[in-house]
């Protein structure tokens, strides 16, 4: 796994609306990184994938909810 320490940008849905949020990485394997500071805030619904815009239903299913308690890294 690579180091990290870099900046990003992820996008979020805030109020039904897209947001652009930056955040730090951490740890990567090229697939997933992992998040370990910026301005995520817990229970943020990230948009992932890209393309055409998706029915309702199946952007849900292409979002992933953050959660915090465990004490460990959250990989993306």
């Amino acid at each position: 796994l690579a180091g990290g320490g870099n900046r990003g940008v992820v996008w979020v849905m805030r109020e039904g609306k897209p947001v652009r949020v930056s955040v730090i990485t951490g740890a990567t394997d090229g697939s997933y990184t992992e998040v370990i500071g910026g301005e995520l805030k817990e229970g943020d619904l990230v948009i992932t994938g890209g393309g055409p815009r998706a029915p309702d239903a199946r952007a849900q299913q292409q979002a992933a909810r953050v959660t915090g308690g465990g004490g460990g890294p959250r990989g993306f």
